[in-house]
């Protein structure tokens, strides 16, 4: 699975877990302080039902020739 290259947003229903919405769409857990500052979130744990969650693209760092 590649990387996103657009900005995606997720609509939070009862239950979800930022840390799945990070796996689910990196497969790395490395992305969730970074998502998580994107959003303005003041919990990891906590979600508010309803609301959006902003999981944005990859920068690229490699130069393909």
């Amino acid at each position: 699975m590649g990387f996103p290259t657009h900005t995606r947003i997720k609509q939070v229903k009862s239950g979800d877990k930022l840390q799945q919405y990070v796996l689910d769409t990196y497969d790395d857990l490395n992305f969730l302080i970074a998502v998580a500052t994107v959003n303005l979130l003041n919990s990891l744990r906590y979600l508010e039902e309803g609301s959006e969650i902003k999981l944005p693209p990859v920068a690229s760092n490699s130069t393909e020739q």
